[in-house]
């Protein structure tokens, strides 16, 4: 189960002020715009914080979760080096470590039953490698609070 209250005391304790939610109308906006629908664990992150808040906003180490209205397929942000990426068009980076190494994504689509597994991508100097390394944005969110260093700064093989 997501754990929300102990994201936002997480968040607080490294100085990050709890941001507003997002507003219904701009996750149904998110939804149609890409064909996707968010997975109820998600949605109900993206209502009560979407997101850390300004692009300058990580906790202590180093980790920064985007608002909504931030995220990309990893298509869109690294066209040339995910053809090889069977599901590029479909996943969404959401956040990332250390600006980016690396950055995770979660695999979404219109079909509400579909599983939606959170990878890591790595994209540096030329290198580009995904790896799913998560079954939802749930497992992903439990093991940042857990220990988001051990369990998240996860580098595909």
């Amino acid at each position: 189960m997501l754990n929300l209250g102990r994201l936002i005391e997480r968040w607080q304790a490294h100085g990050i002020p709890r941001p507003v939610g997002a507003a219904v109308t701009a996750i149904q906006a998110f939804e149609c715009g890409h064909d996707v629908v968010l997975p109820a664990d998600m949605r109900a992150y993206f209502l009560a914080v979407n997101g850390m808040g300004e692009r300058e906003t990580w906790d202590d180490d180093f980790f920064r979760f985007w608002p909504l209205q931030e995220l990309v397929t990893i298509a869109e942000d690294w066209p040339d080096c995910s053809a090889g990426f069977p599901d590029a068009r479909r996943c969404f980076m959401f956040a990332d470590h250390s600006i980016g190494l690396p950055t995770f994504a979660i695999r979404l689509s219109a079909d509400e039953t579909a599983l939606t597994p959170v990878a890591s991508v790595f994209a540096d100097r030329g290198a580009f490698k995904v790896q799913y390394f998560f079954d939802s944005f749930t497992d992903f969110v439990n093991g940042y609070l857990d220990d988001p260093v051990k369990n998240c700064c996860l580098l595909p093989d």
